[in-house]
């Protein structure tokens, strides 16, 4: 007669948030007494730095979860606590410990700490990939040998990118004394997933309209994969930063918490796919593939998360004026455009990604010249896809501190929103104060006369911000900080160059070569009237040369030799 085990099989739901393509899942299901698990980690749900929006996501992906292993005759324990401190009582009484493989500094750390007190006590720790197309072997080698998008490109094959594995078709009921055993040990637990008062969250400040959950995200992209036109045609660039309803896929957030494998999508998107559609970097193919790109350096990258130490990232003399960045973050500028994208943020947790960039630029590179860190941080906290990889990356990008190095192509505060919202519906929408403002007004409110400003019940200065900065005159100064950022760049470059080849006959070591600094201080260029009006001139010819440029980039990518789409859609 078979001996039945009364130790557990633990399944640990982590971002794998959803039943398909769920390898560990599938792999435990043939095991007795499963217990399926997702841990409240203090240090995320009790965080200040995580925004109730989100924490209501994740709430709602946990609940449809729960309600999918309910149908199988199982249910989803939820345990409250550190995950080292849970499995250090909890491993005496397991055998088997699955989960899926996470790249974050922190869930490394975590997931070391947790193996090493599962190995001490015997258990079986089953480890695998299911965040991203590609294992991570592959994806460790492609941040270490891919230093752009280009060469990425280069490097993914399709027989890189598994096939999405079927739900299980039983999973075996809940262990018969688990309640008992967690009592036992004073574990905290419960059945059911918590709502957000129970975790002290005010339900008042759960303004999202995204609601999670693996259900919801496979309906979205059904629905969205039946317009075969629209995919076939999408190109990330030419969709709209500030029409009212998304005009992209919305599935980002469903990605971050794992309620829909890209590898489900990958593949379900190459079935709707033909041999006419854009290509990768700018088709939905590329998104994943740019997720994918960032996560290689993610996890590559040393201190990927920081400026100091990150081996790709220029150091840059970045302000850190608490003031401003608060005023940023709250939608307290003066610029219509800009307080509208960040009020988005904050009510629904997600914008578009050229509103993404919009904001950021602002906030760094382009008018404030605050530290990037700053603004990581609160879209960390404020979006629905906060993701440690795409996140940190993106801010990089945008700041030019890595991946991008057009440091003259800045998005305006005012003229950018304009070309696609003449009327400024979103601006509306977003900063009611500004409602009642006639079109020609709406983006530059503070140049209404007192009339208007009156007739529409908005003064500015009292009731909507005056505009914090003159950012003509600060876009000229930065622009040539940036100009100079990139100089000493290129210079520093050479003399590294320099000093790898220049090596003494008899003793081979390296020349040493002392460098002296030329950059100028603000206060040195503002008084040379000449550069100021160059500066000037240079920040208003690469604004409005900016849409032009993006469109020649896409045209050309766009074009295609019929050779290289062949070649393309082999791979």
């Amino acid at each position: 007669m078979e001996t039945i085990s009364k130790k557990f099989t633990i399944y640990w739901f982590r971002k794998c948030q959803r039943i398909h393509d769920n390898k560990g899942l599938l792999d435990s299901s043939i095991q007795k007494n499963l217990l399926p698990i997702f841990i409240l980690d203090p240090w995320f749900i009790k965080s200040d730095k995580t925004g109730t929006n989100r924490i209501k996501f994740l709430l709602e992906s946990l609940s449809d979860l729960n309600a999918n292993l309910k149908t199988y005759n199982s249910n989803l324990i939820i345990l409250y606590g550190n995950p080292s401190d849970i499995f250090e009582k909890l491993a005496k009484h397991s055998e088997n410990l699955y989960f899926e493989l996470d790249t974050e500094p922190y869930a490394l750390d975590r997931d070391r700490k947790v193996q090493k007190i599962c190995e001490k006590e015997g258990v079986q720790v089953h480890r695998n990939a299911g965040h991203t197309l590609l294992k991570l072997a592959d994806l460790a080698q492609a941040g270490e040998s891919c230093k752009n998008m280009g060469d990425f490109l280069q490097f993914i094959k399709e027989s890189m990118i598994d096939k999405p594995l079927e739900k299980p078709d039983d999973l075996p009921s809940l262990p018969a004394d688990y309640e008992k055993i967690l009592k036992s040990l004073k574990i905290e637990y419960s059945n059911q997933v918590p709502s957000l008062s129970e975790i002290d969250r005010n339900e008042n400040e759960a303004t999202a309209s995204l609601k999670g959950g693996e259900t919801e995200a496979l309906n979205i992209m059904n629905d969205y994969l039946k317009d075969k036109k629209k995919v076939n045609n999408f190109s990330k660039p030419f969709t709209s930063p500030n029409s009212l309803k998304p005009s992209t896929t919305t599935l980002s957030p469903y990605l971050k918490f794992g309620c829909l494998s890209p590898r489900l999508f990958y593949h379900n998107l190459k079935k709707v796919m033909d041999r006419n559609a854009t290509q990768p970097p700018v088709s939905l193919v590329g998104q994943l593939f740019w997720r994918e790109f960032f996560y290689s350096k993610s996890y590559t990258v040393k201190n990927f998360d920081k400026m100091v130490g990150n081996p790709i990232c220029k150091q840059m003399n970045w302000e850190r004026n608490e003031e401003i960045i608060r005023k940023w973050e709250m939608g307290q500028t003066g610029f219509p455009a800009i307080d509208a994208v960040m009020n988005q943020l904050r009510q629904e947790g997600w914008m578009h990604h050229l509103g993404r960039h919009l904001v950021a630029c602002f906030l760094t590179r382009g008018h404030l010249y605050q530290h990037w860190e700053a603004g990581r941080d609160v879209f960390d906290k404020y979006l629905l896809d906060a993701d440690y990889a795409l996140n940190n990356a993106n801010w990089m990008w945008l700041s030019c501190s890595s991946f991008f190095s057009q440091y003259w192509k800045v998005y305006s505060p005012i003229s950018f929103f304009q070309k696609t919202d003449k009327n400024g519906d979103f601006i509306r929408k977003y900063v009611p104060q500004l409602k009642h403002y006639p079109a020609e007004f709406i983006y530059e409110p503070h140049k209404a006369p007192i009339m208007v400003q009156k007739r529409c019940k908005c003064i500015i200065g009292e009731d909507y911000p005056l505009p914090i900065i003159d950012y003509k005159k600060e876009g000229a100064i930065n622009m040539q900080r940036m100009k100079q950022v990139f100089a000493d760049s290129k210079d520093q470059s050479i003399k590294e160059e320099k000093k790898s080849i220049s090596v003494t006959p008899k003793k081979g070591k390296v020349v040493k070569e002392e460098s002296k600094s030329n950059t100028k201080t603000i206060k040195d260029f503002m008084s040379d009237k000449n550069q100021v009006k160059k500066a000037a001139e240079e920040w208003a010819l690469g604004e409005d040369q900016n849409i032009q440029n993006d469109k020649k980039a896409i045209h050309s990518n766009q074009n295609l030799s019929s050779k290289s789409r062949k070649k393309s859609l082999k791979q």
